[in-house]
């Protein structure tokens, strides 16, 4: 093959790749996020940093369970029979279940914390969006509520 060849095929490569992680990196954060109004993107952002909030109780009540102290989990799905099930799952501390448990917990957050670093870009991106916008403009009331309460989502579950 030659030269022009070779470097026409790398190009086509990293063509479909770029394409490939766009298209992965919309499914993993969702598209719907960025055409929701800015209080519905509050609302969620808030909701994704409390469900960190919950799981992180979850992972600590796992780790701080121990065989004088088991904890127990009650699960409950719709099967592919579209019934409805249950299971209680006990954790000791030592036990497979605890464990997995953990590491569900770990890759969960990890997960929410990555969706509400997104949410929090999209919502700073959007304020300095309409910051440019209204540049001249004066100071209304309510304005700058955004940057404060993204702010503060960063701070109390991205940075620590």
């Amino acid at each position: 093959m030659s030269d022009i060849g070779n470097a026409y095929l790398v190009l086509l490569i990293a063509l479909v790749l770029f394409m490939m992680a766009k298209k992965i990196r919309r499914r993993i954060h969702g598209d719907e996020f960025e055409y929701l109004s800015v209080r519905e993107q509050l609302a969620l952002a808030n909701e994704t940093a409390d469900t960190i909030s919950e799981m992180e109780q979850l992972e600590t009540d796992v780790q701080e369970s121990h065989a004088d102290d088991v904890m127990v989990l009650h699960m409950e799905w719709i099967g592919r029979d579209n019934e409805r099930h249950a299971v209680d799952l006990s954790c000791d501390g030592r036990n497979t279940i605890s464990g997995c448990m953990e590491e569900i917990c770990e890759r969960q957050i990890h997960d929410l914390k990555n969706e509400l670093a997104h949410q929090c870009a999209v919502l700073s991106d959007n304020a300095r969006r309409r910051n440019k916008r209204r540049q001249y403009d004066t100071h209304q009331e309510g304005e700058g509520s955004i940057d404060e309460t993204v702010s503060a989502l960063r701070g109390a579950y991205l940075d620590g």
